[in-house]
């Protein structure tokens, strides 16, 4: 438990004399006695605790070096406050202050003071902000990701537009974050942890409450990579799936109640062996070997899962297949397939998207993790390409005529590669990349300019990413 960081001394009152009937003005008084106490599982968090007589509403306004332009959200107050501070950057020293405005337009207000906000844990690795410019959203924005480390730690980390950490919480050991997602209340952050091996059978997603007192585990059988939240209190995931007369493995979709522990077995949605029409097929030399048992090959190697705004259908990303699978989830049946062998797309001029391994015009070996009507950002990792160079791309699609366009390209500058991960988020006119084992996430303009860039320590692999506006009301999944 991390000691209380400040409490505030009595304060005097001052005069409280109500205005005119007919003026908009307020009184103040300085009669509020506060206490600010970091989160024992999040030192980046802190809880403000006040009392008052009276009904209305409170918030604490803060800042650095003396400002206090910064301030949390109102919320309704009957006499006994708590107010959770949230985006406080790891090791800075923050003033602040109590707020409480009653009914009849009073304002109560406690002493500016100060309180130091504690480090992240030492094995988190350090970010550190390489650029920012104008026209960056991040600027004013978060950033969401998971961090993998060489030392085989995993962390979910929050960073603000000065490239700070803000928020994280670490996985448990001897297990990897993929991937992170936002809750769609806004209120929590969503993670899925695997055997850093893949080897054993752990697989759980996290929910962690944004001020770190709740958390929930759903235990999520044979899972890997990705995960999605419904609006109807389930979670999908991906699940690798075993033919034993194949000798191969493959993915599923399965589906549970959030907070199941596994005893009852999950719903299946889709299954590759169950539900593609075509018998699995030797596909490039990455099928040789499945990690957790070298006797298995590994058909498809599933990494992504989104759903549509309906959730009426899922869409999933085959890394080996090349392909993208639009799936209807009632029935698991196919809808369309773009890109790799039996797509049901065409380029504009009516030529294919894919002839082989390393001859896609679209990807090649990629992840993805945003998707809408009629467009998506997809991280062309670019294998088995003449040159190996990864890239993030915006495909626009027309499923009436069955055709896919890349509209926009960003190639790694350097025609770097990285051979696991990534991920690209659009964000307005952006794009908000994380490049993986690279080592940074950029934000790049339309126009191709680099606008902002964080970049990782040494050794550290950035996971998916996702772009949140407000702290206090995390944007919800797209």
């Amino acid at each position: 438990m991390l000691p209380t960081l400040l409490v505030i001394a009595l304060l005097g009152c001052g005069d409280k004399s109500p205005a005119p009937e007919d003026s908009a003005s307020t009184t103040t008084s300085t009669a509020l006695q506060a206490t600010a106490t970091a989160s024992p599982n999040i030192r980046t968090v802190v809880f403000v605790n006040w009392t008052h007589a009276g009904e209305g509403e409170s918030w604490v306004e803060y800042g650095l070096d003396g400002d206090l332009s910064l301030s949390t959200p109102r919320q309704a107050s009957s006499g006994t406050d708590e107010v959770v501070l949230l985006g406080l950057k790891a090791t800075y020293t923050y003033s602040w202050r109590a707020v409480t405005e009653l009914s009849d337009g009073t304002q109560l207000k406690s002493a500016v003071s100060t309180l130091d906000v504690g480090a992240p844990p030492s094995d988190l690795v350090p970010f550190s902000l390489a650029q920012s410019a104008s026209g960056a959203q991040m600027a004013d924005g978060y950033v969401m990701l998971s961090q993998i480390q060489g030392s085989g730690d995993s962390f979910v980390v929050i960073l603000d537009g000065d490239a700070d950490v803000v928020w994280y919480w670490p996985a448990a050991a001897g297990t990897m974050v993929v991937t992170s997602r936002p809750s769609r209340d806004g209120q929590s952050v969503l993670f899925a942890e695997y055997d850093i091996e893949q080897v054993e059978d752990v697989g759980v997603v996290r929910r962690i409450s944004l001020d770190g007192r709740t958390t929930t585990e759903t235990r999520t059988l044979q899972a890997h990579h990705d995960f999605y939240e419904r609006e109807d209190g389930t979670l999908a995931w991906l699940s690798f799936e075993l033919n034993d007369d194949l000798m191969l493995t493959s993915d599923v979709v399965l589906e549970s109640p959030e907070g199941s522990n596994g005893s009852t077995p999950p719903t299946a949605v889709y299954s590759w062996c169950n539900n593609y029409p075509v018998t699995p097929w030797y596909i490039c030399e990455h099928t040789d070997v499945w990690p957790s048992d070298p006797s298995y090959g590994e058909w498809t190697h599933t990494n992504s899962l989104m759903a549509d705004a309906s959730g009426d259908h899922y869409f999933i990303m085959s890394k080996f297949h090349d392909n993208l699978l639009k799936i209807r989830r009632d029935t698991g049946g196919i809808v369309w397939q773009m890109n790799g062998a039996y797509s049901d797309f065409t380029l504009d001029d009516g030529a294919p998207t894919w002839n082989g391994i390393g001859t896609s015009s679209l990807w090649s070996h990629g992840h993805m993790s945003q998707i809408w009507d009629g467009g998506m950002v997809v991280f062309n990792n670019g294998y088995h390409y003449p040159n190996e160079t990864s890239a993030a791309v915006e495909l626009a699609y027309d499923e009436t005529n069955m055709t896919v366009t890349k509209v926009w390209e960003y190639r790694e500058p350097q025609s770097k590669f990285t051979p696991l991960m990534g991920d690209i988020r659009k964000i307005g006119n952006n794009y908000l990349i994380a490049w993986s084992s690279l080592g940074r996430i950029d934000e790049i303009s339309a126009d191709q300019q680099v606008l902002w860039q964080a970049e990782l320590g040494l050794g550290a692999v950035s996971g998916r990413i996702h772009f949140v506006h407000d702290i206090y009301n995390l944007s919800p999944p797209q």
